[in-house]
């Protein structure tokens, strides 16, 4: 990722002002939710207000109608004509306020949708109180839809739970109102109920701008110069984006019917506040961007993703006259975080820190805009799946005729994002709403995921010096219960010998064993191993050793194995190339992995990359060379962490990506494999994967460690049931494929055919060498990052 300097702040934006319109169009705001509404994607937001003491229906009434008056945005509908989407705006009127009298009964506290977090997350249980039997009734329902080419697309009701208590509960589509708007229609309301309750007329001047002149000066400014320089900043910001960070997605959907999303409401305890602005303090940064660092850090902990891609939303109000106008301004930008090299969580603030002032300066640019740029097939969904946003604008307190009300602002943010987390800033505090997705999260997950991320943060605002990969994740009890309970008293496995002086040992013991079986005969594990050896002092002698890569251009058979198992001796780590592979692609492998020189046979040395050195393996693999009898006195000098082979991706997704596999990791592997399968020296294992497809480890490690004799066959002698193999490891594909073309020609009964293919298992979970995530192999292998960004 590019590191890209905080730019000047440009705003060279025309001046916005009130004029004739005879044709409103869509705000890029409404613009996203016309598009996304059609999915599904929008979700209502909820505000409640809870007022002590008497409330007059009449008098809210006449205050609600008044607010809507004033304010075009709220009585304003879209609709579409020929392809183009407009705003409608309707002609002031009386306003529905719906009563709901819950006569006392309902006014038992009830926490969020999910109830409290994980005591050991560090926090209590928090949000506003739930109006259950409003909810039950369905009138303030926050699940219940808006079309946005019908009014209203606010709801208004009054939940009496007493003859002091009440509460004020305000649903509205995202398309007409944010955050900061909502503080002030609370506000324009108490002011207006204070003075219609005192008998007076509206205290408030008249606005003297409305949203649909926000809207046609956003269509003015998009071709500003302004605007232009912004579009620049994001094209380079977030060229060649990564792959969404991971989340631990359910299993299992859910059924179909119930709420799509929900939100659990945390609030942060009193020393981690101080704590957080004592760490604001000394690094000079806000408290959004420390919170931010911490989830960023969270999502580097659980998918080990260095450079990652998190939606945050800013308000759009710096056109002057904007400050008190009520609409949807909230614009999304991404931040793209760089948590490469492990750093202090101290850096990590300072990285965060420059790219959410970089993102703060270029917020005007809009976001349907800047998801066509950054993914042009899903212009409605953000470029990111998590989001994480403050919202400091709504008052935590309102005062209505002398009556003191508490504002507190549940759910839905109109966010597309699987996982949204907002920082708020109330009377309560500083708290968390932690909203996600119910199709894609279950709820315990998501309390999990909410206390690591609050442990995490407590032990970086502890110590911000101390490094991500040594943060803080679990409580003391789940470090307990994983270290004892489920780890048992299962002693570790001793250590396995490095895969090629295994060999050797079988060679020494049973020479004359068959190990390698061919269409050109078979060899012994004497001619494997010395044919090895020779290859390997020739390589020493060409500068390989400990940590440098060798390419291997071979197809299937018995040189291959030669080939392989000579650089292993040699020290250095073989990189299997196919011969199928166009020049290109070689090319690039070569030089993404260092690789200087190529094992390959004289008919192949043409298809070498110019940068790499071709060695002929011709001499060593028919025997003749004279050194192979001495080369044995001479050790390669790897060791277990040293690096044993390189395999790339295929590059479907994206540029190839190698992953580095230590001699350790290959050892612990081909052990494991061995006893799982009960590999003995009377096996005959086919090689049935392409060299570099990482399966080809398993074809041939396990079984020359195991003293069996490893089979490489065209593909009629794989398919043929009358072979004397006794084992095969491949992919359902494959079986699947071989299957259709003879299916009488395979077998999985014990002592025929293929006898252990019904115990294979699936590429990526028994593969020791295609990670799940580019970044790590499930053997320990650690990336290519060196040698093949």
């Amino acid at each position: 990722m590019n590191s890209i300097p905080v730019p000047e702040v440009n705003r060279s934006l025309p001046p916005l002002a009130a004029a004739e319109r005879s044709f409103t169009p869509l705000s890029h705001q409404q613009e996203w939710m016309w598009s996304a509404a059609a999915r599904g994607a929008v979700r209502p937001t909820r505000t409640t207000v809870r007022v002590g003491g008497p409330l007059d229906a009449a008098v809210l009434r006449r205050a609600v109608t008044e607010v809507v008056r004033r304010h075009e945005v709220l009585r304003t509908t879209c609709r579409e004509d020929g392809g183009r989407a407009y705003q409608v705006v309707h002609p002031p009127g009386p306003v529905d306020l719906t009563e709901i009298d819950l006569g006392g009964g309902g006014a038992a506290r009830a926490g969020c949708a999910d109830g409290p977090v994980r005591p050991d997350a560090t926090v209590r249980p928090g949000g506003a109180e739930r109006s259950g039997g409003a909810e039950r009734s369905g009138c303030v329902a926050p699940g219940r839809p808006f079309d946005l080419a019908r009014l209203p697309l606010m709801r208004w009701a009054l939940v009496r739970r007493g003859p002091d208590e009440h509460e004020i509960v305000v649903t509205g589509h995202p398309a007409v109102h944010d955050g900061w708007s909502t503080g002030i229609l609370l506000t324009e309301l108490a002011a207006l109920y204070g003075a219609f309750a005192r008998g007076e007329g509206p205290p408030l001047d008249e606005p003297p701008l409305q949203y649909g002149d926000y809207a046609a000066w956003q269509r003015e400014a998009a071709g500003s110069k302004a605007m232009r320089a912004q579009l620049a900043y994001w094209r380079q910001r977030l060229a060649d984006p990564p792959a969404p960070p991971y989340l631990p997605v359910r299993d299992t959907c859910p059924p179909a019917c119930g709420p799509r999303r929900e939100t659990i409401h945390a609030v942060l305890p009193d020393e981690l506040r101080a704590a957080l602005s004592c760490v604001c303090h000394r690094e000079g940064a806000g408290p959004f961007t420390v919170a931010f660092a911490a989830f960023a850090a969270l999502l580097h902990r659980y998918g080990g993703a260095t450079d990652l891609c998190a939606a945050t939303r800013f308000a759009d109000r710096s056109a002057p006259g904007t400050e008190r106008l009520l609409g949807a301004f909230g614009n999304t930008v991404v931040l793209r975080c760089d948590l490469g090299g492990d750093p202090p969580f101290r850096e990590l603030v300072r990285r965060v820190d420059a790219v959410v002032l970089g993102a703060e300066a270029n917020r005007e640019f809009p976001f349907p805009e800047l998801a066509r740029v950054v993914n042009p097939r899903e212009r409605s969904r953000p470029p990111a799946r998590v989001a994480f946003s403050r919202n400091a604008s709504l008052p935590s307190r309102v005062d209505f005729a002398g009556r003191p009300a508490r504002v507190a602002e549940r759910a839905g943010s109109g966010a597309h994002a699987d996982l949204d987390v907002v920082l708020r800033d109330g009377g309560d505090g500083l708290s968390l709403l932690w909203e996600y997705d119910v199709e894609a999260f279950d709820a315990a997950t998501m309390r999990r995921m909410l206390g690591c991320y609050l442990r995490l943060l407590a032990g970086a605002l502890a110590d911000p010096g101390v490094r991500l990969a040594d943060l803080p994740l679990l409580g003391a009890d789940q470090r307990r219960r994983i270290l004892t309970r489920w780890r048992g008293d299962t002693a570790a496995p001793p250590p396995e010998p490095l895969v090629h002086d295994s060999v050797e040992r079988r060679a020494r013991a049973v020479p004359d064993a068959e190990a390698v079986r061919d269409g050109d005969g078979a060899l012994t594990y004497a001619q494997l191993d010395g044919r090895a050896d020779g290859l390997a002092a020739c390589l020493r002698n060409l500068g390989a050793g400990p940590d440098r890569v060798v390419g291997v251009l071979l197809p299937r058979g018995a040189a291959l194995v030669v080939a392989e198992l000579g650089v292993l001796k040699a020290g250095a780590a073989y990189l299997p190339l196919d011969p199928d592979d166009p020049p290109a692609r070689l090319t690039r492998l070569c030089a993404d992995a260092g690789c200087g020189l190529v094992v390959t046979t004289a008919e192949r040395v043409r298809r070498v990359p110019e940068a790499a050195r071709p060695v002929p393996l011709d001499p060593f693999a028919s025997g003749s060379c004279p050194t192979a009898a001495t080369a044995r006195t001479e050790r390669g000098g790897a060791c277990s962490r040293n690096l044993a082979y390189v395999m790339f991706t295929s590059g479907s997704t994206g540029r190839p990506k190698g992953v580095m596999v230590e001699h350790a990791a290959l050892a612990n592997y081909t052990g494991w494999y061995r006893r799982e399968y009960g590999l003995s020296p009377g096996d005959r294992v086919a090689m049935a994967n392409a060299p570099g497809f990482d399966a080809s480890v398993m074809d041939v490690w396990p079984a020359l460690t195991a003293g069996a004799c490893v089979c490489a066959a065209d593909e009629e002698t794989r398919l043929s049931r009358g072979g004397s193999g006794t084992g095969c490891w491949s992919t359902g594909s494959r079986w699947r494929r071989c299957l259709r073309r003879s299916p009488r020609r395979c077998s999985t009964s014990p002592g025929r055919g293929t006898r252990r293919c019904a115990r294979s298992r699936p590429a990526a979970r028994s593969s020791g060498a295609a990670p799940a995530r580019p970044s790590r192999s499930p053997c320990g292998s650690r990336t290519a990052r060196r040698r093949t960004r």
